[in-house]
């Protein structure tokens, strides 16, 4: 009796049921395009000011509004354009109210120099006042952050700006505390915080923005600043040294503005369009 081998049955497949794996997609960049033209804007902006001058600027959130719509619908992303929904109304009242507080404020500050004598009290005034007017500006900037950002839409979706005004309060005043302390040298540091502030505090619906700006780059433009500076004083303080000539103080102030004033605009135009 023999042994009979039965043939092997087949094996079945193997199904891998893993997703495949991801694979990226090549990054699409849309740039912007303004499509304005400078005459048809000039028709626009010509109106606003004569009308604006003739009620005595009570015609001005009226322009505002006109000229934010005319930039906003010429500038596209993606072959759509921006909208801007800002009510003039709106805007004159806010504007008012901040008129208000500082004709009060600055009425205030005669009066007290006037009613007080006392050289201590007018000493710490100088500072409070100053001060004052910090926490104001800072309140208008936060205001008119929001209000921007809420009346900006693009497709049909809102802009936002989520920073309250205590943030933004303690944000500047830690910034200006620690470049005057420092003298001068936390002010890139400064600039970049509270532009950083100002993006990041920003969103596209529920999308946020992202601040990138490198620390660095701000101080490298800032070194030709301090060296300037440094010239200046040894160029104003030269004459009390060596000779007291008037005519060689005049000089030595005119080379001063000749030489720092168009360093510090072009440092100004550079950080606005870096950040």
């Amino acid at each position: 009796m023999t042994d009979s081998i039965s043939p092997s049955s087949p094996q079945p497949p193997i199904i891998n049921l893993q997703p495949p794996p991801p694979t990226k997609s090549p990054q699409t960049v849309y740039p912007f395009t303004f499509t304005g033209d400078g005459k048809e804007y000039f028709r626009i902006w010509i109106v606003n000011c004569l009308l604006s001058i003739i009620t005595l600027g009570i015609y001005s959130p009226w322009a505002k509004v006109a000229r934010e719509q005319y930039f906003h619908r010429h500038l596209f992303f993606n072959q759509s354009s921006f909208e801007y929904h800002g009510n003039p109304k709106a805007i004159l009242k806010g504007r008012s109210i901040s008129v208000t507080i500082l004709i009060v404020l600055s009425c205030f500050q005669k009066f007290i120099k006037l009613a007080i004598t006392d050289p201590a009290v007018i000493i710490s005034l100088q500072f409070i006042f100053p001060i004052a007017y910090i926490f104001g500006w800072v309140y208008l900037v936060i205001k008119s952050l929001q209000f921007r950002a809420a009346n900006t839409s693009y497709r049909g979706v809102f802009f936002s700006f989520n920073a309250d005004y205590s943030e933004g309060l303690l944000q500047y005043l830690g910034g200006l505390f620690f470049s005057i302390f420092t003298l001068g040298l936390w002010s890139p540091r400064f600039i970049r915080d509270w532009n950083a502030l100002k993006i990041n505090n920003h969103s596209f619906g529920k999308t946020p923005f992202r601040y990138t700006l490198q620390l660095s780059s701000l101080y490298w433009l800032f070194i030709p600043i301090i060296a300037c500076m440094l010239a200046v004083g040894i160029l104003l303080a030269a004459p009390l040294f060596v000779n007291k000539d008037h005519i060689l103080a005049f000089i030595s102030g005119l080379l001063a503005c000749v030489f720092v004033l168009p360093v510090i605009g072009l440092f100004i135009v550079t950080v606005q369009s870096s950040c």
